[in-house]
């Protein structure tokens, strides 16, 4: 189901890696759905804490490396990435270690 666009964020596009950390470009305001939710993300053998959903139109130029910062200023690692037929939903958050 895709949530209607309400709020922006600001996508920084991944470009490259100098041996000690990501660089990206310059940073471009992209309309989707967002809100704030908590929630455990479990991906093989890592487990996440999230802090932020955000749903973008199928198409809309993003991807797993990017860095995106809400309209609040709040950001986070993407730690969940689906790309889709109508949608586009990505999570951030932060690795957990130890468990819960």
């Amino acid at each position: 189901m895709f949530l209607p666009c309400n709020k922006t964020v600001t996508v920084y596009p991944w470009s490259s890696n100098n041996g000690y950390d990501d660089v990206y470009g310059t940073g471009v305001s992209v309309s989707c759905y967002w809100e704030k939710i908590q929630r455990i993300v479990n991906s093989g053998n890592q487990q996440f804490l999230t802090s932020a959903f955000i749903q973008f139109p199928a198409g809309t130029p993003v991807t797993k490396k990017d860095r995106i910062v809400l309209s609040d200023g709040d950001t986070g690692a993407i730690v969940s990435f689906y790309s889709g037929d109508i949608c586009i939903e990505i999570w951030l958050g932060e690795a957990q270690n130890g468990g819960f």
